[in-house]
């Protein structure tokens, strides 16, 4: 009975990690999402307003720059959550990398 309530505490943390990674990715979508629409009014939605910038009301681009700040920190929010929580996988995978590296830089300098 042991191991069938291990493995139910397994799944159950595994579906709560896909979970807020999910969640962390729905918010950096609807963030970049949104930060495209918010423009005036006439103009398609585009990344960067250029020269356009300067005839652009200042509510807009404040609502821009906030949009903008939101999806930085879900970025960044995301990055570090995975940094934690993979942080032996992704030990591993680059320890691994920089020994590939080193043999090729030896190899090279030998020839």
């Amino acid at each position: 009975m042991k191991n069938f309530s291990g493995k139910i505490f397994a799944i159950r943390w595994k579906l709560l990690n896909y979970a807020i990674i999910l969640i962390f990715l729905y918010q950096i979508i609807y963030c970049a999402v949104t930060f495209l629409n918010v423009v005036p009014e006439g103009m398609r939605p585009t990344m960067s307003l250029w020269k356009q910038a300067t005839e652009v009301p200042d509510e807009i681009l404040y609502k821009r720059r906030l949009y903008a700040i939101e999806l930085w920190v879900s970025a960044a929010a995301l990055i570090v959550y995975v940094a934690i929580v993979y942080r032996d996988k992704l030990s591993a995978k680059i320890g691994k990398l920089v020994k590939s590296v080193e043999k090729t830089d030896e190899s090279n300098t030998q020839a």
